[in-house]
């Protein structure tokens, strides 16, 4: 039910794709708003360290009244492909 494809053009051969998915803003990447997704322009190599941290904060409780759960997710697949005309 994805709302986009991706398109193979020359030139053909191996692929490396790399998809993030994240409920928050991805750090900082230099990205293109391709609509419903973003185009990554940061270097691969340079991705890792721009999208993990960790650091420490003050834990936020909401009031149990609310019912909403306060959870961020990030998840990360890399895929190689041989693409052919």
């Amino acid at each position: 039910d994805d709302r986009f494809e991706l398109e193979v053009t020359p030139p053909f051969g191996e692929e490396e794709i790399m998809v993030y998915a994240s409920t928050t803003n991805p750090g900082e990447l230099n990205k293109e708003d391709l609509g419903i997704v973003y185009g990554i322009k940061t270097k691969s190599s340079e991705i890792a360290e721009k999208v993990r941290g960790i650091s420490i904060k003050p834990k936020t409780a909401l009031p149990k009244e609310s019912g909403k759960i306060n959870l961020e997710e990030f998840f990360e697949i890399q895929k190689i492909i041989n693409t052919r005309q």
